[in-house]
């Protein structure tokens, strides 16, 4: 009966809050929109890819990048 006393209040009195670093929070709100922006982007293909519009920009895409991006090499 001692353990839960009507005198002891509910909630602690005192509240203590760790603050974090600097550090430790930006990085953490860095990755909070890295997730984001990939989380998005990946919706976006998901959505574009199939239509028209998104073939045609991933057959520029392969065209752009088809080859050798040095030019002709040796000699």
């Amino acid at each position: 009966m001692d353990e839960n006393s009507v005198q002891e209040p509910l909630l602690l009195s005192e509240i203590s809050v760790k603050k974090t670093s600097l550090l430790v929070s930006s990085v953490k709100w860095i990755l909070k929109i890295l997730m984001w922006a990939i989380f998005v982007a990946w919706i976006g293909v998901i959505f574009l890819f199939p239509t028209q519009f998104g073939n045609g920009l991933l057959e520029k895409y392969i065209h752009a990048t088809n080859g050798n991006p040095c030019g002709i090499t040796g000699l």
